[in-house]
């Protein structure tokens, strides 16, 4: 015997070890299906994945897309350190910024 919840109101059903097909609950009568074997579809789809939309190009190109942008970010931070280091060298001679 194997006990199992109801997927309908969670309360416990005991089975055959061997039992399979659509049941119906003893509790609430909701019915519900146990140990049947997996049509291709249903085997596919668990060794595959859910469906994404908009495929690999997608998904291909959103990377891309953000890639660029943190690399834009590094530059950018990086050309900001720069010329920041050189905004202050060039107070600090003129005697406008701290020492």
């Amino acid at each position: 015997m194997v006990d199992i919840s109801c997927p309908h109101c969670e309360e416990v059903i005991a089975l055959d070890d061997d039992a399979s097909g659509v049941f119906a609950c003893p509790y609430c009568e909701g019915e519900f299906e146990w140990n049947l074997e997996a049509t291709a579809g249903e085997k596919n789809m668990a060794m595959y994945g859910p469906p994404v939309s908009g495929g690999v190009a997608l998904r291909w190109s959103m990377g891309l897309a953000i890639t660029l942008m943190g690399v834009g970010v590094v530059i950018g931070s990086i050309l900001a350190m720069f010329f920041s280091s050189q905004v202050a060298a060039i107070e600090s001679e003129s005697g406008f910024g701290e020492a």
